[in-house]
């Protein structure tokens, strides 16, 4: 894999900027966030990078649910491919310190 952008990969770095460049997917991030103060360091990584998967896979969900399934195949694959590439790790301790560096004082309804 070659590194893009100073991150593991492009498909690591093309989700990251999806997540921070669009105001209701950051707010998400923020809202997985809080759900975390109390959580150790690592334990927060892993819940935050596996509610991000899972957020991120459940939009793919909702985008091709009303489409016939064969037509979807090869972008299906191709999604799925690439989304298993993505750092989920590197994500979650990404929006954890933007987090972190804005004092981690946001209430439920900021984040």
């Amino acid at each position: 894999m070659i590194a893009y952008n100073g991150w593991k990969n492009w498909e690591t770095w093309v989700v990251n900027l999806w997540l921070t460049n669009d105001q209701e997917l950051y707010d998400l991030t923020l809202a997985i966030n809080y759900e975390t103060k109390y959580f150790s360091e690592s334990e927060a990584i892993t819940y935050v990078a596996t509610e991000i998967r899972e957020s991120t896979m459940a939009i793919w969900d909702t985008m091709t649910g009303n489409v016939d399934h064969w037509a979807l195949g090869l972008f299906t694959d191709l999604i799925q491919g690439s989304m298993a590439l993505v750092d989920w790790d590197e994500i979650a301790r990404s929006v954890r310190e933007d987090w972190l560096s804005r004092g981690s004082h946001f209430t439920e309804e900021e984040g």
